[in-house]
């Protein structure tokens, strides 16, 4: 009974599994090739490459203004150029800041000398102590 086993094994096991494990092989050389040609061919738009092909995606999803302005800075020119809209974030980052020094001084203010302040803004005591908690 073990000397066909053995024969089975040698003529016919063995040979189809180190076929199959070599044609897997090939298989995935093959498929790892096609895929890294296919990940950078030149997909579409009118320069033909991969913005482009972002560019008609934007298009064809109906973006306008600012939507198409920011990916054309983000995503097509890489961050270079100009965004007009990043100016005003600038700004606005800058105002917020300048606005957070200001609470800060503010809350300075409160807990150095409380009854002045109070007595110049004509508070009582409870509305101050609501701005004294909103500014923690």
């Amino acid at each position: 009974y073990i000397r066909p086993y053995f024969a089975i094994q040698t003529w016919c096991i063995v040979p189809i599994f180190s076929v199959v494990v070599i044609l897997m092989a090939v298989v995935l050389a093959v498929t790892g090739t096609v895929l890294v040609a296919n990940s950078d061919v030149c997909l579409g738009g009118e320069s033909k490459t991969p913005e482009g092909f972002i560019e008609i995606i934007l298009q064809k999803a109906g973006l306008e203004g600012d939507a198409i302005e920011a990916s054309n800075y983000y995503i097509v020119n890489s961050c270079t150029g100009e965004y007009s809209r990043k100016v005003e974030v600038e700004k606005l980052l800058t105002e917020l800041n300048e606005g957070i020094d200001g609470i800060g001084s503010l809350k300075t203010m409160l807990e150095s000398d409380p009854d002045t302040i109070r007595n110049v803004c004509g508070m009582s005591v409870a509305r101050f102590n609501e701005l004294t908690v909103l500014i923690n």
